[in-house]
């Protein structure tokens, strides 16, 4: 699940069910352009994956090894979205 305690963004969220959606955007929107994350399913117990266990907000994730800071994190409960800001 992990790479020491940075958690990998597919094995974090990989039941791929649920009705909120999980999207992953970049902070510099030029590389944005280049780049992107597809969509994941999750529910919304699963939203709880990006807290610590005191709470606190985790602040590194991996993608496919790739280290990236969680920037923000938006969570839109009527639209059922959760968006994850990374640089």
């Amino acid at each position: 699940m992990t790479n020491g305690s940075i958690p990998e963004y597919h094995l974090l969220f990989e039941t791929g069910s649920g009705d909120v959606t999980l999207e992953v955007r970049l902070a510099d929107r030029d590389r944005a352009k280049i780049c992107s994350f597809p969509s994941k399913q999750i529910s919304w117990a699963e939203v709880l994956k990006l807290f610590r266990p005191d709470g606190t907000p985790i602040e590194q994730m991996s993608f496919d090894e790739w280290l990236f800071n969680l920037r923000k994190v938006e969570i839109e409960p009527g639209k059922r979205r959760v968006t994850l800001v990374i640089q």
